[in-house]
């Protein structure tokens, strides 16, 4: 397991949580995101299989445009939470994946 601190900032609002990934989730989401920079198409979800606090798809349309969409949730008992939806350059896209492997290596 890899316990990390999730931060969001969109405009004025931020949020920020702690949360816990198994081994291979960010690596797994990382390749999905290698696959979509290639064809910028199709999406790249992460799915958390322990603490489901984090929902993120990333989406291409084939034409280099990238939609980020998700949410951030502290936990289950409360229904506070931030959403979010944002749009990527296809270039952004490497540098998420190589980001997601360096946590994953922690």
């Amino acid at each position: 397991m890899l316990a990390a601190k999730v931060s969001v900032a969109a405009g004025p609002w931020s949020g920020a949580c702690d949360t816990t990934f198994l081994r291979g989730e960010l690596s797994d989401f990382a390749h999905e995101i290698d696959k979509l920079h290639v064809t910028l198409h199709g999406r790249a979800v992460l799915a958390q299989k322990t603490t489901p606090n984090i929902d993120i798809t990333l989406s291409g349309d084939g034409k280099g445009h990238i939609t980020a969409v998700g949410s951030v949730r502290a936990d289950f008992a409360h229904a506070n939470y931030i959403a979010f939806e944002l749009t990527l350059e296809p270039g952004e896209l490497p540098i998420i994946a190589e980001a997601l492997r360096a946590a994953e290596r922690l």
